[in-house]
């Protein structure tokens, strides 16, 4: 896990870990005159390095298909524990 994940902040893209952590992303949207208007976060991601230039994030339950203009991340939650 990268040394700054320590934090739950978000984080460039380029410091997310490289193994298999579950991240948090953040997806601007950006208009055609290159303004940012909002985002999306996209929960639950997995990192998929095909080659060292096809990498992209894949959700590890369900959203987004393919992730690969992400901006920053951050750890994503711990899953809640059932109460009994």
């Amino acid at each position: 896990m990268a040394e700054n994940a320590s934090t739950n902040s978000w984080q460039p893209i380029e410091t997310a870990p490289k193994d298999d952590t579950l991240v948090d992303l953040w997806r601007p949207w950006i208009h055609s005159n290159g303004r940012v208007y909002g985002g999306e976060r996209c929960t639950d991601m997995r990192r998929v390095e095909l080659a060292p230039d096809n990498i992209f994030y894949s959700p590890d339950y369900s959203g987004p298909s393919c992730v690969r203009d992400a901006t920053h991340w951050m750890l994503a939650p711990e899953p809640r524990k059932e109460l009994n």
